[in-house]
């Protein structure tokens, strides 16, 4: 005895030494090279990240610009287009138009100020020498009202004059307010009014360029990063040497401004390196500022030392696991491998048997008067939806089902649930008894709570009278034609509870009457909820236009036309779900 089973683990003694030496010998050769090229991998790993956290900052402050941009162009469509009555109605007050600017302040959470200056030309209104203008900020950190028509003359300002010149919406130069010595950059619009393609005034939006670039830091996940904003004119909007505000860049220190204006491309993007940082530049579009941010070295590669480190000691430990790994591998490769095998071919064969268990649609149809086509695709090798049909007494009995969950319980669900069908369906003519029938049995000794949707129904061949029941089922879709087209409908009756869910449960009878040409296509929701790579499922409204296609004449065309539409739907997408369809379509021409 001792003697065979040496003999046969001898081949696998000397297979694991050989292994074991070759594998050493590979992985202490290879562990100074890849200790030595790791640093350049995760080097170029965290600029990947870097990268993308400076992108999603980019993408952020053109974000900020462009909301800043549209919720003021929507305000002024406002006046332009529907004559805003607080603007330029000939009833219009000062107070009236300070509540205006108020109230879009309010709506405008990223403006520091709103102000609306009117031509004295186009208004009645005057709070002094100047005309009027109405200018509400929050920078000291409430509302204040400022008349500016009292204090100095408006209407030779940047942002009055600009906009009325261009006759169109412009961002001003950055300028400093005066009483709390932060940068200001405003949007402005000339403002209409109703009827008249003459400006009268223009709706100025203040932005604090340092909240911008404060909310720009909030995303970088560094404690030292630090973010610059320049104008078109190069000179700093924000920086954190505050002492550089509105000054051109050429007061950098770092001079790495400088060298961005020599090396930027059309599209302003720009990745420089400093000493102790890395420095990532973008031109913004809208405005033609340019913004910078500053990742610090010590901080981006932080992580590199330790990993250094960890690498080294990883690999001993590695070396170490991969001896008793392997050994213990090869030791059970044989036995494995066996049950893997073993296991595969139980799986081929309940796939083989539930299989056969299914009606074959491509036999020979026995009754002219009605014609059946169904499928069932699985999403792995055994599924649990099922269909099944038979004729008794001139009638024929079908169903449909889907259990809860995949693979073997599913399957004995399913096999189950076909059994009960067939011993209970034909010995009553209420398929609602029927289903309750079924039910009651599904529930006893149900321990792990599984049920299935099911549908069932009774068609009488010569008559067309169907009756049916729904136990919580997809319901199915009615296809008749009128004028030579394709009408569908789902069926409309209540549902009941699934099978195997509660005891006892109530189910009631449906009844319509199919007449020649009609057809009833019943599927699971594997159909429906077929998804492709954007997660877009295949929805009840594709199913009714694929139904609804007037060259699929016969209960196979039905399917097979869905089927390819939904595989081209999903476009290659791994399938999630059990896909089964069945067509009982009453022929038009029968005996």
């Amino acid at each position: 005895m001792k003697s065979s089973l040496f003999r046969f683990l001898h081949p696998y003694l000397r297979l694991s030494l050989a292994v074991l030496l070759i594998g050493g010998l590979a992985f202490a050769t290879g562990m100074g090279y890849c200790i030595k090229k790791s640093r350049a991998l995760v080097t170029q790993l965290t600029d990947g990240n870097v990268i993308r956290i400076v992108n999603e900052t980019f993408a952020y402050m053109e974000n900020q610009v462009e909301v800043a941009e549209e919720g003021h162009l929507s305000l002024a469509w406002g006046t332009d287009r529907v004559g805003y009555p607080h603007l330029t109605g000939s009833n219009a007050s000062e107070e009236d138009i300070f509540r205006f600017i108020e109230g879009a302040l309010s709506r405008n959470p990223h403006s520091c100020g709103i102000g609306v200056g009117l031509l004295p030309s186009a208004t009645s209104l005057r709070q002094g020498p100047y005309g009027f203008a109405a200018y509400v900020t929050t920078l000291s950190g409430k509302k204040e009202r400022v008349r500016l028509g009292n204090l100095r003359d408006y209407t030779q300002m940047e942002w009055f004059a600009a906009p009325l010149q261009k006759d169109s919406p412009c961002w001003t130069h950055p300028y400093k307010d005066s009483s709390i010595g932060k940068v200001i950059v405003s949007f402005c619009i000339p403002i209409r009014s109703e009827g008249d393609s003459a400006s009268i005034g223009v709706l100025c939006l203040d932005i604090d360029a340092e909240r911008i670039s404060r909310q720009c830091r909030d995303i970088i996940p560094f404690a030292h990063e630090r973010i610059s904003i320049v104008d078109d004119n190069f000179r700093f909007i924000s920086h954190h040497d505050s002492t550089l505000l509105l000054q051109p860049t050429s007061a950098d220190p770092h001079g790495l401004w400088a060298e961005y204006r020599q090396q930027a491309d059309s599209t302003g993007q720009l990745k420089l390196e400093s000493d102790d940082a890395l420095c990532y530049f973008k031109r913004i579009p809208r405005t033609r500022w340019a913004i910078c941010v500053e990742c610090p070295k010590d901080e981006v590669y932080a992580s590199i030392r330790s990993m250094e480190r960890s690498t080294k000691l990883a690999a001993a430990i590695s070396l170490f696991l991969l001896i008793l790994c392997l050994a213990h591998i090869l030791w059970k490769l044989q036995k494995v491998t066996r049950s893997k095998a073993s296991l595969d071919e139980e799986i081929h064969i309940a796939a083989a048997i539930q299989k056969h268990m299914l009606p074959d649609t491509d036999a020979p149809n026995t009754n002219p008067r009605v014609d059946i086509n169904g499928i069932i695709h699985p999403a792995k090798d055994i599924g649990g939806d099922l269909y099944d049909y038979f004729f008794h007494d001139g009638q024929l009995h079908f169903c449909i089902g889907d259990v809860s969950g995949k693979g073997f319980p599913a399957s004995f669900f399913m096999a189950a649930t076909r059994y009960l069908f067939r011993s209970t369906c034909a010995t009553t003519d209420s398929p609602a008894e029927a289903v309750a029938a079924i039910n009651n049995s599904l529930c006893t000794g149900n321990e792990l709570s599984m049920f299935v949707t099911f549908f069932m129904g009774t068609l009488d061949l010569t008559t067309g009278r169907l009756l049916y029941c729904n136990a919580g089922h997809n319901p199915p879709v009615l296809i008749r034609t009128a004028d030579g087209h394709p009408v569908c409908q789902a069926m409309e009756h209540p549902d009941g509870f699934p099978l195997g869910a509660i005891d006892d449960a109530p189910y009631t009878d449906g009844e319509l009457t199919l007449q020649p040409g009609d057809a009833l296509f019943l599927f699971t929701d594997g159909v429906t909820e077929a998804m492709n790579s954007h997660e877009e499922e295949f929805g009840d409204q594709r199913l009714m236009a694929s139904l609804s296609n007037p060259k699929a004449s016969s209960a196979a065309d039905i399917v097979s036309n869905l089927r390819n539409d939904v595989n081209n739907h999903a476009g290659g997408a791994p399938q999630s779900d059990d896909i089964t369809m069945l067509c009982i379509r009453l022929t038009e021409n029968h005996p």
